[in-house]
C-alpha cells in the first residue's frame, strides 16, 4: 500500500507507504464476524491508515497477498504424411482448460473505493482447433 503524494515531505510523490495499524487478514476474527461484517473483501482495508503529516507510514513491502492462481493448458498435435516433404499437422490446443476462474489481484490503492476487494478474473477457458502445413 503505497501513498501517491509527499505525505513525508522529502519531495518523492511515490513510494511511500501507509501505517499498517491493525492484522490485513480477513481471517481477524474482530474483521470477519459479526452482523456488520462485509465478506466481499480479500483482506481488512481497515488496517491501513494515512500516516501523519511529515511522518514514514509502517507498512513493509507486500503486507497482503493476492488469490492463488492454477494455469493449466492443454494441446494434442497429429502430424500427417511422411518424413521428408510436405506434411500436415492437425493441432487441438486448450488454454485454462480445466475453465478455472483465476481472481485478479485486488485493489491495494487505499483512497479507491473498491480498496481491499478482488473485483475482477482473468479470462475463461479458449479452445482452438487448427491445420498447419509443414513444407
Amino acid at each position: 500500500m503505497w501513498l501517491n503524494d509527499d505525505r513525508a515531505g522529502v519531495g518523492d510523490t511515490t513510494n511511500q507507504p501507509w501505517n499498517l495499524v491493525g492484522d490485513p487478514n480477513v481471517g481477524n476474527q474482530s474483521f470477519s464476524n459479526g452482523p456488520t461484517a462485509d465478506q466481499n473483501f480479500w483482506f481488512n482495508p481497515q488496517a491501513f491508515a494515512r500516516p501523519a503529516p511529515g511522518t514514514f507510514g509502517n507498512a513493509g513491502r507486500n503486507p497482503v497477498r493476492g488469490p492463488h492462481q492454477q494455469n493449466w493448458d492443454f494441446a494434442l498435435f497429429k502430424t500427417f504424411g511422411p518424413p521428408s516433404g510436405t506434411r500436415i499437422q492437425l493441432r487441438a490446443e486448450a488454454f485454462n482448460f480445466p475453465n478455472y476462474p483465476n481472481l485478479s489481484n485486488p485493489q491495494t490503492n487505499p483512497t479507491n473505493g473498491s480498496f481491499g476487494r478482488v473485483t475482477a478474473k482473468t479470462s475463461e477457458r479458449n479452445i482452438q482447433l487448427s491445420l498447419k502445413v509443414l513444407f
